[in-house]
C-alpha cells in the first residue's frame, strides 16, 4: 500500500513537472520572454536609482 502511494505521489510530481515546462516553453515561443526581460530591467534600474 506504502509503495503505491509513492508511485501516485511521483506521478503527479512528473505531471505537474511537465506541465510547468510546457507553460515556459509556450511563453517563449509566444514572445513574452522579451516582455519579461525588458519589465525587470526597468525594475531594476528604478530599485538602483539610474532610471
Amino acid at each position: 500500500m506504502k509503495k503505491h502511494f509513492l508511485i501516485e505521489k511521483n506521478i503527479i510530481a512528473i505531471l505537474l513537472l511537465l506541465l510547468g515546462a510546457g507553460l515556459i516553453a509556450f511563453g517563449i515561443h509566444s514572445g513574452q520572454m522579451k516582455s519579461v526581460f525588458n519589465k525587470a530591467a526597468r525594475v531594476c534600474m528604478e530599485c538602483i536609482g539610474i532610471g
